[in-house]
């Protein structure tokens, strides 16, 4: 790629992130706001919490191959509420 092209690149993709992914940083009416000092319960807050509109969950590994090379992975699965109270087909 040359310079050019990174640059603009650069530049048009910087249009999109100030966006912040389409408002979704933003607070919306309908969802629940995250509190300082919340208590969690596990297991049970390890599922779906889906009055909040973003929510994530990571899984993590350290691997080691049969030749002895270290491999780290990550997966990260994102969920984007569109509307509050929406059905969750599929989810449940």
């Amino acid at each position: 790629m040359s310079r050019r092209s990174a640059l603009l690149l650069a530049l048009s993709s910087s249009g999109a992130l100030a966006q912040g992914f389409g408002g979704l940083g933003a607070t919306a009416p309908g969802f629940a706001i995250p509190r300082a000092g919340t208590q969690l319960a596990f297991p049970r807050d390890h599922g779906a919490h889906p009055d909040f509109r973003t929510e994530w969950w990571y899984v993590t590994a350290n691997l080691k191959g049969d030749d002895g090379a270290a491999y780290g992975v990550q997966w990260t699965l994102f969920r984007f509420a569109l509307q509050p109270n929406a059905a969750r087909a599929g989810w449940d």
